[in-house]
């Protein structure tokens, strides 16, 4: 397995290549993928500022695919300005890059996993990992429910992070051009077992 965060894309044209490389068989991917919406169990957790944040926790079955795709996603390079869900990373290690600043801008991305369409998630696998048509769908509804990214899946973070790699990349350019430092992190919610 290569090192984490090493590739610029995986490169999977065949759903045979797929089920090697997750270790499902394709008929499983498949029958998992054409019910995956009604193998998650959906919660509400109240936000620190009011309101509700849905966690949609997929069942064991789907998590174990879910997983296997986490691992796959984690080679596949992401921006050195995140540091949510990446290992070796953390909110300590995104502080410690502003330390001692004499100004800092804090935003919160409102709606953070859900604003991941699974068009945006479906171009991810296609377009900038290299997958072919049928692995990217097949992926694609592997990983998204309710049209979007859910937030409580194995490889939610991974998603966000590689969907994000471009803006990141520009708020990082726009950032150096004013003298600026530029990290993301994104609090993690981790799903009960």
């Amino acid at each position: 397995m290569p090192d984490p965060y090493s590739k610029n894309k995986l490169d999977i044209k065949t759903l045979k290549h797929l089920s090697k490389r997750l270790g499902f068989p394709v008929s499983e991917l498949q029958e998992i993928a054409s019910c995956a919406e009604s193998l998650y169990k959906f919660d509400k957790k109240p936000k620190k500022n009011g309101g509700f944040r849905e966690i949609s926790k997929p069942n064991f079955r789907l998590k174990r695919v879910q997983s296997a795709i986490h691992k796959l996603l984690r080679e596949a390079r992401i921006s050195n300005s995140a540091h949510g869900g990446i290992k070796g990373r953390s909110n300590l290690t995104n502080a410690k890059v502003h330390c001692n600043q004499s100004l800092l801008l804090n935003m919160d991305l409102k709606n953070f996993f859900p604003s991941i369409s699974h068009y945006k998630v479906f171009e991810l696998f296609h377009k900038e990992l290299g997958c072919s048509e049928s692995v990217a769908s097949l992926l694609t509804k592997l990983t998204t429910v309710k049209g979007q990214v859910p937030q409580g899946g194995p490889m939610s973070t991974d998603l966000a992070n590689l969907v994000f790699r471009k803006t990141d990349l520009r708020l990082e350019g726009l950032a150096k051009k004013f003298g600026l430092n530029f990290t993301r992190y994104r609090k993690i919610i981790l799903a009960e077992k």
